[in-house]
């Protein structure tokens, strides 16, 4: 659309009604690109209400968007097989916290075991007599977790240990992340070590849920631990899903299709992934004070069934 001089332009809306009103009655897709003033665009999205683009090539492409997106599966119904949960007692998980940032970490994993998506099996202790006994409980080989409110990036400062096959590496350990709370946390403030059976090997992968601007809650699915910012393997969707919606939202992803049982590899147990995905949305669409939950790395095991989380940060807000 572009009139070529002043007088031509009640002459030229006129028209452009008509192809709209037309495109409307005969149910096509209309998109316009204005070759002339700002205050034409207007005119069009304001007094027409059509999508207005600036070149040609453009609208090409919004059109060809509008396709594929006329042509999509069909999202599930995302109330179906949706999880029970406990309100009241999410709720009161939720708000023993500060009003505003990450849930301690405790806080954390039992928020995540109140909704059933499975974590390895953890103690806490505040002394190395605590965390000895916790990990003589547990059997070894364990990983120790420093926690404290204000530590957010606790692999980045050393606060977290792997593979600690006795007691005596165990007790080395716990002074260490002493060491590291006597320097990192704020005076005062209360620290605490997590002591976390040590997972079996298998593949790392991402599960992770915030608040987007326009699109309000969404989940993600990705490649997780040290690959995640290499990789940028991600899956997105608008909460809430089923469990086979986000199955279908795994295998959009290389690592979906690498625990698909890729080049004669055992599948993984990606209705376990898919459940647990689709609680994290339920989760964020009926407790709006969550606006963010990062489990990663959450572990999968070719071959076998199951999934375990290994880490989890939760921000309210």
């Amino acid at each position: 659309h572009g009139p070529v001089y002043d007088p031509e332009r009640a002459e030229a809306r006129e028209m452009a009604q008509h192809f709209v009103t037309t495109s409307r009655s005969a149910g096509k897709p209309l998109a316009v690109s204005v070759c002339y003033t700002l205050e034409e665009e207007e005119y069009f999205r304001e007094d027409l209400g059509v999508p207005v683009f600036h070149f040609p090539g453009q609208a090409i492409r919004g059109l060809a968007f509008s396709r594929d997106f006329f042509l999509r599966v069909p999202v599930d119904d995302p109330t179906v097989d949706q999880p029970a949960f406990d309100e009241e007692r999410l709720a009161a998980l939720l708000n023993a916290g500060a009003a505003n940032g990450f849930l301690p970490m405790t806080q954390a994993f039992t928020l995540l075991e109140a909704v059933d998506i499975p974590v390895a099996a953890w103690r806490v202790g505040a002394t190395e007599g605590e965390v000895l006994a916790a990990a003589s409980e547990l059997g070894f080989p364990v990983v120790l977790k420093l926690s404290a409110p204000s530590l957010v990036h606790k692999t980045e400062m050393g606060g977290v240990v792997l593979n600690l096959g006795d007691a005596g590496a165990t007790a080395r350990a716990f002074q260490g992340l002493a060491d590291i709370a006597r320097k990192q946390v704020p005076p005062g403030e209360t620290w605490q070590v997590v002591v976390m059976k040590q997972a079996a090997s298998g593949e790392e992968v991402l599960l992770g849920a915030r608040r987007d601007q326009a699109f309000g809650p969404i989940v993600a699915f990705g490649a997780g631990g040290v690959w995640t910012e290499i990789l940028e393997d991600v899956a997105l969707r608008v909460a809430p899903i089923s469990p086979r919606e986000a199955q279908r939202q795994i295998l959009e992803t290389k690592m979906g299709q690498i625990l698909q049982g890729a080049r004669g590899r055992p599948p993984a147990d990606l209705a376990a992934l898919g459940r647990a995905l689709s609680v994290m949305s339920h989760l964020m669409e009926r407790f709006p004070q969550i606006q963010e939950v990062d489990l990663n790395p959450v572990r999968v095991f070719p071959g076998e069934t199951g999934i375990v989380a290994l880490d989890v940060r939760v921000l309210v807000g």
